[in-house]
């Protein structure tokens, strides 16, 4: 029999957001976004802000995710190095303006959160098995804007999207060799429940301003699980329940040299404390003692909040093109709280993040390029009671993440 209630692996690190996103210009302005996407990307950012655009604007963007994670895993604690792991992120999308006062768009995205992986794991007589975790929602968005007046407007966005769940973790009982087991768990959704509200104001001598709500949603998704012991595999029909939390931002940008040089503020409050634990329901598992057929993992997620800023400037030179350049950062207090840490997961109170980005302005074409780096180092001295202590240890934790950012947007 399994003695089980606990799995690791959980992917709500720092809520289900990342700090920064997509465009070269939210990325050099550390994420903040909200009062200047008034072009391709305001259909994600901020649909309300639709309405400034010329005519019409499109973007692509592709965002290279890298990151690895070093953590304290088995006997003694060892410190193991994870798997650099690739996270493909992009954007498709634009806005079409119809008439003086409504805008219409569309755009296509994932949000994700890749954790860490760990390959080669032994569990008692279960051998070379993964350690992993990932999130992955990906958005069609269609939106609209309605212009009240010169400096106000309001806005509007649908979220038709695919949810998809994986994670891999697994027990090993020293006392009991044959009764440590590896999991492997995938579940998936579609769903047609998000929706954001939003309002821009500006430009107005300089400064513009927005804010945005995004609703929460909760999904029910189904897919699979197969345990392996050391008798061999078993699958089990699987459901897992997620709420994905709602977000309130609020951004604030001056220009204050007009088109040359801006600084942009931004917060966004999320409410993440409706992710109380990672449960999921394995029917028939209980044959192999999982009690009521049921693996759950406290995750104990305070409302989080998040601060980004930066500065960009924009050069002319005499053949009409611009080059602007920014540099920013973003500052995250939402992650987990370290007594609750596993492997695939960073502990930490706060996480900084660092972005540069720089784009090439050439009548409607704009080419766009820029990075971001996260590093977190943690010591985690004690664990909750409720962790399974043959699945997370005491000890050094350390991350890093890395992105590319490469966009071209036609506005027209």
């Amino acid at each position: 029999m399994i003695s089980f209630s606990m799995i690791s692996g959980s992917s709500f690190a720092s809520g289900l957001d990342l700090i920064m996103y997509y465009g070269t210009r939210s990325t050099g302005l550390g994420g903040a976004a909200l009062a200047t996407a008034t072009d391709g990307y305001a259909p994600f950012y901020n649909p309300a802000s639709m309405t400034k655009i010329e005519k019409a604007a499109t973007a692509i963007n592709f965002v290279p995710l890298f990151n690895r994670y070093k953590a304290p895993m088995g006997a003694n604690n060892a410190q193991k190095t994870g798997d650099w792991v690739f996270g493909p992120l992009f954007y498709v999308g634009g806005a079409y303006k119809l008439g003086d006062r409504w805008a219409v768009g569309l755009a296509a995205y994932p949000t994700a959160l890749q954790g860490g992986k760990y390959s080669g794991q032994n569990f008692g007589l279960v051998t070379d098995k993964d350690v992993s975790v990932s999130l992955a929602r990906i958005v069609i968005g269609p939106s609209i804007a309605f212009k009240v007046n010169d400096y106000f407007s309001l806005g509007a966005s649908y979220n038709i999207a695919y949810n998809e769940y994986k994670k891999e973790t697994g027990v090993s009982n020293p006392l009991n060799p044959p009764a440590s087991f590896h999991l492997s768990s995938k579940v998936k959704q579609w769903d047609f429940k998000g929706a954001k509200v939003s309002a821009h104001f500006g430009k107005y001598k300089g400064l513009s301003g927005a804010i945005a709500y995004r609703i929460p949603v909760k999904l029910k998704m189904k897919g699979s699980t197969t345990v392996t012991t050391a008798l061999g595999p078993t699958k089990f029909d699987t459901t897992q329940s997620l709420t994905l939390p709602g977000q309130f931002e609020a951004s604030i940008a001056y220009e204050w040299v007009p088109d040359t040089f801006l600084t942009h503020f931004a917060y966004q409050y999320t409410f993440n404390s409706v992710l109380k634990k990672d449960e999921a329901i394995l029917k028939g598992s209980s044959a192999l003692g999982f009690q009521a057929d049921r693996v759950s993992r406290k995750l104990g997620y305070k409302d989080g909040q998040t601060f980004h800023g930066g500065a960009e400037y924009t050069f002319h030179p005499e053949n009409g093109d611009r080059f602007r350049v920014g540099a920013g950062a973003g500052v995250d207090l939402t992650f987990t709280t370290e007594s609750l840490a596993s492997p695939v997961l960073q502990p930490a109170n706060v996480g900084v993040i660092y972005g540069l980005g720089a784009s090439w302005l050439r009548g409607p074409h704009e080419f766009g390029l820029g990075a971001t780096f996260y590093d977190n180092n943690k010591k985690v001295d004690t664990l909750d009671a409720s962790i399974n202590q043959s699945q997370s240890y005491t000890g050094k934790y350390t991350g890093q993440t890395v992105t590319g950012v490469f966009d071209y947007q036609w506005k027209f």
